[in-house]
């Protein structure tokens, strides 16, 4: 069985319009135009009744600020939410900056990438209130690379090049260390 599941702490970072959801209620009815008309799935899929989302998820405030801090709560909640879910297989889509809080590495445009949590690890870490939960996300496919490597492809070199200040600028506000490489 599919489901589509909206999950308020994946959402993108940062308070400008194009970081910012709708309201739930707007959001369902689009989504469900959406897979009625583009996707084919059937609307019984979309799980309206998993999560009890606060109406002002898409306000960039409380618990969904612009804050370093916030963003890594949101991060270690969506973590456990995941440890509790039956499903073993989960495809979670995003943008570029969640990705980037949550995995430490700047995904291109549309890149699929394959992850997979360390369960054992998180199960262990999961009382804890503290970010070593995130270290339960390891790559799987394709691993990462060096930032200087000879194998990364000339869209990644551009990609790095445009990006890499960046992502240095959205760890340094946040107030997260900068890792060694982001690709």
């Amino acid at each position: 069985e599919r489901k589509i599941i909206l999950h308020p702490d994946m959402q993108e970072t940062g308070d400008v319009n194009c970081d910012t959801g709708k309201p739930l209620e707007e959001t369902w009815n689009n989504l469900k135009t959406s897979v009625e008309a583009h996707i084919k799935l059937q609307p019984s899929m979309l799980c309206t009744k998993l999560l009890d989302i606060n109406p002002k998820w898409h306000k960039k405030e409380g618990d969904y600020a612009h804050d370093g801090k916030k963003i890594k709560a949101r991060l270690r909640r969506f973590t456990k939410w995941l440890l509790n879910r039956p499903e073993r297989n989960i495809a979670i889509v995003g943008h570029h900056n969640i990705f980037l809080a949550l995995l430490e590495f700047s995904f291109m445009n549309c890149e699929v990438r394959e992850y997979a949590l360390d369960v054992s690890m998180a199960q262990t870490l999961a009382d804890q209130e503290t970010d070593a939960i995130l270290k339960a996300w390891r790559p799987v496919y394709p691993l990462p690379l060096a930032a200087d490597s000879n194998n990364l492809s000339n869209a990644e070199k551009e990609h790095l090049r445009i990006h890499l200040p960046y992502c240095v600028e959205k760890f340094t506000l946040w107030g997260y260390p900068i890792p060694e490489n982001f690709r």
